[in-house]
Formats: structure tokens, sequence, C-alpha cells
């Protein structure tokens, strides 16, 4: 008998947090996302617009619940209490009231408001769509309780002016408020349906825009093409034949000091009384890597440049980034006539699902995502070639083996030169104990291909294309 009261009790104090619970789930549930299956006819959410309505009733509901059943868990608690240390161990009952108000006490707070109220909070939108016929028939339940509460304190309420809703109704006109509730209309869409992947990718993408930073699009130095300030214009010509781009940098002695930025049309127009590249170069536009490409771009507009130079923490040329590179992460790659077609960055196996060959210039994030990995990143390197440099702590040569410190990826070295990774293997194992510092090593079985560094760079400080 005593274990069934005991657990009585528990129950009790479950039912009022579970009204508790209720309360926090309806004030913090997303008004937009509510909205959102209102019309779309979702009768739970229907059904919890309803309750929203009459805010009134609704508190007068759980509160009603709550104090209900935690006022029966304390009578019966108080109850267990004399009958079994008063009449039966000889206790005072002042004692045994104050031990059990002090249990019951600490046994409310935990289990009919912490402990509801966090858990009801954090799934807000699902635990409110799941509960919601449970408040309504609560609420016809408590319907007389209700009624009387109504009369008694509503001419209090009128007497001291106070406005009785707790919290405002359901409005099925809700407007939206926040970044939070625009991204959340779009997912649900996606997910009904109703807009389709690349559609939903693109506006991804532009929320994304503003969390962006330059370093993540730009194109890296050993990548950009410029010129030194010496160059002919006939052969500048020719630059801009072969490569195809609009705007080309010029540097003065090494490629860290971009002194302008010639464009295409310039040299058209002047191209016959023009003696030199200096007398055509404009303005270079200078960033910092750090810069968000949603500020760059409204930067672009104003500076009137499609262009910035990317510098790092140095003062040193880090890249290159362009209108187009911006325009190119919201809608993806723009290629014109003179684009040449390019390997996929990432390339799975068609054979087995655990196999890829990267880039090395692959974005760690991009991989991680590809695959459901958690590969390590920091401020250091985002890329695959970078990570592989990281772990080898040299410059790996072709044919190198390294694994991540947790023994789940290993990677091998395909194709690299004496500044850069190219191409990498990497394979998905199942080992998931820790690697020891030997298993980190690299074990180099291939040899260098001593010309490719000499052949492959693309910074050249000749006069010609950089």
């Amino acid at each position: 008998m005593l274990i069934f009261k005991c657990f009585l009790v528990l129950f009790f104090l479950l039912l009022a947090g579970f009204y508790a619970g209720a309360e926090t789930a309806f004030i913090s549930i997303n008004r937009m996302r509510l909205k959102y299956l209102v019309d779309n006819g979702n009768s739970r959410a229907m059904l919890v617009a309803r309750i929203l309505d009459r805010p009134r009733e609704f508190i007068s509901t759980v509160l009603v619940g709550t104090n209900l059943f935690v006022v029966s868990a304390s009578a019966l608690a108080t109850s267990i209490g004399i009958t079994f240390l008063v009449d039966g161990r000889g206790f005072g009952r002042s004692e045994v009231t104050g031990i059990t108000t002090l249990i019951m006490t600490v046994l409310t707070l935990l289990f009919s408001q912490i402990l509801p109220k966090s858990i009801f909070r954090h799934h807000a939108d699902s635990y409110t769509l799941a509960i919601a016929p449970a408040i309504q028939i609560s609420k016809f339940l408590f319907l007389p309780v209700i009624f009387l509460i109504k009369i008694v304190i509503s001419p209090f309420f009128w007497l001291l002016g106070w406005n009785t809703d707790v919290f405002r109704g359901f409005d099925n006109d809700e407007r939206i408020k926040s970044r939070k509730d625009l991204e959340l209309i779009f997912q649900m869409s996606h997910e009904e349906g109703v807009l389709e992947t690349d559609e939903h990718d693109m506006i991804r993408s532009v929320f994304n825009i503003s969390d962006t930073l330059s370093r993540e699009i730009m194109t890296p130095r050993v990548d950009m093409v410029a010129v030194r300030d010496d160059i002919e214009v006939e052969d500048m010509i020719q630059v801009f034949e072969t490569t195809g781009y609009s705007r080309i940098p010029v540097y003065s002695g090494n490629i860290d000091n971009i002194v302008g930025i010639v464009h295409v049309m310039d040299l058209i127009c002047a191209a016959v009384i023009a003696r030199d590249v200096k007398t055509l170069m404009r303005k270079p536009f200078f960033i910092p890597e750090t810069k968000h490409i949603g500020v760059l771009l409204a930067e672009f507009k104003k500076e009137k440049t499609h262009m910035s130079i990317v510098v790092d923490e140095y003062g040193g040329v880090a890249g290159l980034v362009t209108v187009e590179d911006i325009l190119e992460q919201i809608v993806g790659d723009i290629d014109d006539e003179y684009d040449i077609d390019e390997v996929s960055e990432i390339i799975r196996s068609k054979d087995d699902e655990n196999l890829a060959i990267l880039d090395g210039t692959a974005r760690i994030d991009d991989v991680n995502e590809e695959f459901d990995l958690d590969l390590p990143e920091n401020e250091d390197f985002d890329s695959i070639g970078g990570l592989i440099f990281f772990l080898i702590g040299d410059i790996p040569e072709i044919g190198a083996e390294v694994s991540t410190p947790d023994g789940k990826v290993k990677f091998t070295v395909e194709d690299a030169d004496s500044h850069r990774v190219y191409r990498v293997r990497m394979e998905i194992t199942s080992e998931s104990d820790t690697v020891t510092d030997e298993d980190q090593s690299a074990s180099v079985n291939g040899s260098r291909n001593s010309d490719s560094g000499n052949s492959d760079s693309n910074v050249r400080e000749n006069g010609d294309a950089i």
C-alpha cells in the first residue's frame, strides 16, 4: 500500500509537470511555423490556433491542472507521513508536516517545474501539436472551475486596469519578424515539395552570404593571373586573349605589391596610343581575408568595381575576389566560352562509397557535408590540401599516406609538387580507435616529382602571366 501511494504522489507531480510544461510550450511555439501548418490544413495546428485564440481560458486550464495535482500530491504525501511516522513511529505531527513540506517542495520544483518546462521549451513546436487534444479535453473538464475563477478575478483586474491575457493569441496575419522565420518557411516549403532542391540551395546560399568570408571563395595567390608593370602593351593584349579574363592585376617587383588593375576595355580603347600598361591601370581595391562577402558585394557596388585584392594579416597578397565569385556562391558555377571544363573537386567512387578522389583545393566543410564526416578544420587551413600539410607536418610527397587522429579517414597523396597538394585519395575506414603517433606519420612510398615543382607553379615573374 505504501509503494502504491508513493507511486501515486509521483504520478500527480508528473501530471502537474505536464500542465506546467504545456504552458511553456504554447508560449514558446514558433508562430510562423504554426501559421504555415494552419494554412496547409494541419488539424492539430488548427486546434493549437484555436486554443491560443483564447489565452485567458488556456492559462486558467494549465494553472488549474498544475495546482490541482500539486495540492493532491502534497496532501497524499502528508497523509503518508502521518500514517507511517506519527501513528507508526511516534513522531510529532508538526515535525512530520515540516519534513513532508520540505521534501515535496524539492520534488515539486524538480518534477513539476524545472524539468518539464525545460524539456517542453526545447521541443515546443512538436510537443504543442502532440498535447493540444489533451489540453482541449482538460479545458472542458475544468470548465466549472475556470468559470468560477473568471467570475472571481475579473472585477479585480477591471479595477486595477490589468490585461488578463498574459501572452498574445494566434494571429492568422502573423508577419515575418526575423531571418530565422524566413529560413524556416523556406525549409518547410522544401520539405513539402513546394521548392525544388536547386531553388532551396540557392535561397540557402543567399542566407549564408552574410556568414561567408572572402578567404573562403577567393582565387588563391598561386592561381592568380597577374602581370608585371613593365609588360608591353602587345604582350598584355596576348594575356587577355589567352586567359579570357576582363580584368588582370598588375604588380611591381613581386606579387605582394599590386599597383593596379587593367580592364580589357581600357586596353582596347587605348591600345593604339598607349605606350605602357601603367597609363591604363585603375586603382586596386584591397580587402582583408576576414571581410564577409555580403558586405563586400555592397562595397563593390559603392566603389563601382568588380575585383578586389585580398590581403592577409601581414599585408601580403592572399588572392583575389570578383563579383562573379560572389554570384557563384548563390547560383553555382557560371561558365563562359573561355572557361575550361573543370573536374569536380569531389569524385565519389562508383564501386565503393567509402572511396573518393578529392582536389587539394576542396573545402573541408564541403567534404564533411558530402560524406557526413568530422574532419578537423581551424583558422590556419580550410582545404583538404591544408589538412594534409597539417597532418603530415611536412611537404607531402606523391604516395604519402596519413590518417586523421580518430583513424576513421585515410588520405593518400596522388599528385603534388614542392608547393601544394593537387589530388588526394580518401578512404573512409571503420576504425574508431585513436591512432598512435606512428600511425599519424606519413609513410612515404613515392618519390618527389622534381620537374613538376619547376613547371606547375602559376607565379612567374618574367613579364608574362602569373
